[in-house]
């Protein structure tokens, strides 16, 4: 039996530019670099705006709400959230130059 792959939601601040699904393939391709056991790292497209107006915390409490696009991982072996957001909180902010994503647990 498989392991369900790990979720994550990827915060783009408002204005910073969405990654949408063209451009996965480069983060693959940089996080598979840094951890080889890597299988598949999945777009599984971006929360709608009917979600973002129920968060806490969003537009209610004054502050802007970023952009939320969700990934999946699914790696060959044991991989904890806290090791997977780390790859790729350092891959985005050092091999694609957005230090301005922010990855939380789905």
């Amino acid at each position: 039996m498989s392991k369900p792959p790990l979720r994550f939601e990827l915060l783009i601040p408002r204005g910073g530019e969405p990654l949408d699904h063209v451009r996965f393939d480069e983060l693959y391709e940089a996080v598979k670099a840094r951890f080889p056991r890597l299988v598949s790292l999945g777009y599984n497209g971006r929360v709608d705006e009917a979600e973002l107006m129920r968060r806490p915390g969003g537009l209610v409490g004054g502050q802007p709400i970023p952009v939320i696009e969700i990934v999946s991982v699914e790696v060959d072996g044991e991989a904890t959230f806290e090791e997977m957001r780390a790859h790729i909180g350092a891959t985005l902010a050092e091999d694609l130059g957005r230090p301005d994503i922010i990855v939380a647990v789905a």
